[in-house]
């Protein structure tokens, strides 16, 4: 197949990669999960994943076409979003020692419930959180590329 001169004198220059290697991919996990411990340093959290669940995240999230943005996005799904809805219900506050494991099913990552959920307004909890009961609330930063 040969491209017309008008398309080829477009292009600058020609970048030829190789897709991800399995190993690679769980170098990745272990880059991100890096980043997201310094995010959570910031309200004193310590964030302690199992080699088993970095193996099945970077399992789930390998893809040889569309390389490391699927990662990025099973790491979302699968780490961020229900780090960030524990710590907007309270079961994981400043200060915490967060230990993910993978599930014993093997289909999902396994969150520690560190502490009862703050009370919602329609619940019929006795606990209400008092202003000594938790730290001020800081925003997590999510941050995907």
């Amino acid at each position: 197949m040969s491209y017309p001169p008008e398309l080829i004198n477009r292009l600058d220059e020609l970048v030829v990669f190789n897709s991800l290697a399995k190993q690679s991919v769980r170098q990745i996990v272990d880059i991100r999960l890096h980043e997201l411990q310094a995010i959570l340093a910031d309200r004193r959290i310590t964030l302690e994943v199992t080699d088993k669940a970095k193996t099945w995240l970077a399992h789930q999230g390998y893809d040889s076409i569309y390389g490391a943005r699927a990662l990025n996005r099973t790491l979302a799904k699968q780490l961020r979003q229900p780090l960030a809805a524990a710590l907007l219900d309270g079961t994981i506050r400043d200060m915490d020692l967060v230990k993910i494991d993978l599930a014993p099913s093997g289909v999902q990552l396994e969150f520690p419930q560190l502490h009862p959920p703050y009370a919602s307004k329609d619940s019929h909890s006795s606990h209400t959180p008092k202003d000594n009961d938790h730290p001020p609330r800081k925003e997590l930063k999510v941050v995907s590329e």
